[in-house]
Parts: structure tokens; sequence; C-alpha cells
């Protein structure tokens, strides 16, 4: 009988990811995922160190619990940096936007700017 190569681990074949799990699943705008995933990442993180409960902590963020839940699970196409900015700063949290250099030499605006990217910087709370 034949092996499969789900039963061969020297027939099985996979690819090298990139290192940015976004673009590798073909995300139209995978730094823009990748910021929002941060931020929501920091606000979990921010719930558990101050505790609140969802609920309590959804009224200090400006939204119902089950948005903050959905929020939780992944869900964050209807989100909007802004608005994730917002959440965290209804968490007490400081949210500072730095806007970088051009990433490529300018000469014809239309045409020879390469897209910047987005990047979030993060500091972690202090738990007492």
């Amino acid at each position: 009988m034949a092996k499969t190569a789900k039963e061969d681990p020297d027939n099985m074949s996979f690819e090298v990811g990139s290192g940015h799990i976004y673009a590798d699943l073909g995300y139209p705008d995978p730094e823009e995922m990748a910021a929002k995933a941060e931020l929501v990442r920091v606000i979990r993180s921010t719930i558990e160190a101050v505790g609140p409960s969802q609920t309590s902590a959804a009224k200090l963020m400006g939204v119902d619990q089950p948005t903050l839940s959905k929020l939780l699970r992944g869900r964050v196409s209807n989100f909007t940096i802004d608005r994730l900015s917002g959440m965290l700063r209804g968490l007490g949290r400081s949210v500072t936007i730095h806007v970088g250099p051009i990433a490529a030499q300018m000469t014809d605006v239309s045409t020879n700017i390469e897209h910047g990217h987005v990047k979030v910087h993060t500091e972690e709370l202090a738990v007492a």
C-alpha cells in the first residue's frame, strides 16, 4: 500500500511565509490589518490588566458589550484605526500617531510614490 503525503513527512509540501500573515493570506491592505490586530491585542491586554468586566470596559470604550465581544474575537473589518484608537483612549491609554518620511523619492506625485506603511508600537502596562 502506497503512503500518502499525509502519512509520509518526506512527501509533505509546505510554503514558507513572508513573516507577514495578512500579506500571505492576500488581504488588500495587510499592513492596516496588522495595525488593527495590534490595537485589538492592546485593548485585550489593557482590559485584562485593569480588570473591568467586558460590560464595564465596553461602556468606557463607547460601545456595547456585544460589539466589544465581536472585536475581541477578531472581527475588525468594521473598525477603523481611528475608532480603535478612541477605544484605547476610553480605557485610559495614550495613543500617538507618528508620520514618517515619504517611502520613495518624489518626482511625479501621481506615479512615483511608493505606498507607505502602517506600524503600531505599543508599551505594555505595568501590572502591580
